[in-house]
């Protein structure tokens, strides 16, 4: 693998870098869901007539990102439950760790989220773009200790309902296919450990999909590599994803509808989209279709193809634009609400997903 692709670590990139300032920060929930007078118009326009999967956002991206003030912090937290039911905690495992052995960042979310009806799911990262080939050889003989007890702290004391162990850890396999044994070894060992804490959790690991398919072409392409479900056989409640299609289609429409088909042919548990979104304007590949009737496309284009499968759970990506340009800025406008907070034209039609 190349060792510095501007694309290659994806958007977990980000999420260490947004995650490495939010627990300066505090503030609380609101009371309870935002909910509409009346029945949106849309829902009677959506490609489903009734959802049994949940839906939320991830990452702790406030308005005015990334000089935000105060208000666009409490802002944040009140605006969780207008989003679904789900929060993700995307956080490298070992940042900023309390002295219970918990990333404070998942302290903060089960804080915030406490008075609402929108529940955190945690997914525990580590990032091999930052590693020498040396240390992600090693990694997990080295903290692979640490980390089990990080993810057994996270089960004894929030019981969460979904806990990710890995994010995109197809990418550490990408670096080092001896250090992504280990972390096999590793994960079947937390996963039975987790269960004895939690048993009502439900574990799994993440991929980034577009490499795992051999495709991803805009981020200097990736061999196939499906073949890796298989080493969590048994072992896993969910299959989840990272999902960004336009590192290959320029438009929603040319998505096909047989997506998720090369995942069946590894495991038949539920799937879970842990990020997905579509680009809104300024996007780095001339011809990509960025822009908000583009972005509605793409979301009824999800759902239709989903619609078939056996979905658990559909996470956006922000709640607000980052405006970051992390990986020259394809993650900037992806979001369904501006850097400012207004929402986007998608933003309607998620209000009436929710709803179903």
């Amino acid at each position: 693998m190349q060792k510095s692709n501007p694309l290659s670590s994806t958007i977990s990139a980000l999420f260490w870098l947004l995650f490495l300032t939010t627990f300066l920060s505090t503030g609380c929930g609101s009371d309870t869901p935002t909910q509409p007078e009346d029945r949106n118009p849309l829902v009677d326009s959506l490609p489903i007539d009734s959802r049994q999967f949940k839906i939320g956002t991830a990452g702790f991206v406030p308005r005015n990102w990334p000089n935000p003030a105060t208000s666009d912090w409490e802002a944040l937290y009140a605006s969780l439950p207008e989003y679904g039911e789900l929060y993700g905690v995307h956080v490298g495992w070992n940042v900023g760790l309390s002295s219970e052995k918990i990333p404070e960042q998942v302290d903060l979310a089960y804080s915030v989220t406490a008075k609402t009806e929108t529940v955190p799911y945690v997914a525990l990262g580590f990032e091999p773009d930052v590693m020498t080939q040396s240390e992600a050889d090693n990694y997990f003989q080295v903290n692979g200790q640490a980390f089990k007890e990080v993810a057994l702290a996270i089960a004894a004391k929030h019981k969460p309902d979904i806990l990710l162990l890995g994010v995109e850890s197809n990418r550490f396999w990408e670096k080092s296919a001896s250090g992504f044994s280990d972390f096999v070894q590793l994960y079947r060992q937390t996963y039975d450990a987790v269960k004895a804490v939690s048993p009502g959790t439900k574990i799994g690991t993440n991929f980034q999909y577009e490499y795992m398919l051999g495709e991803a072409k805009r981020a200097g392409g990736h061999a196939e590599h499906l073949f890796l479900i298989d080493s969590f056989a048994g072992k896993l409640d969910l299959i989840t994803i990272t999902l960004y299609p336009w590192f290959d289609y320029d438009a929603p429409a040319a998505i096909p509808s047989d997506y998720f088909a090369p995942i069946r042919e590894h495991t038949a548990v539920p799937l879970m989209i842990t990020e997905t979104g579509w680009p809104t304007k300024n996007f780095p590949h001339p011809t990509v279709e960025a822009t908000e009737a583009a972005q509605i496309e793409y979301l009824r284009r999800l759902l239709e193809i989903t619609s078939s499968e056996s979905v658990d759970a559909l996470i956006w990506a922000f709640p607000n634009d980052p405006n970051s340009g992390i990986a020259g800025g394809v993650f900037d406008a992806i979001s369904l609400r501006s850097n400012n907070g207004n929402p986007k034209g998608a933003w309607d039609w998620w209000s009436a997903l929710r709803e179903l």
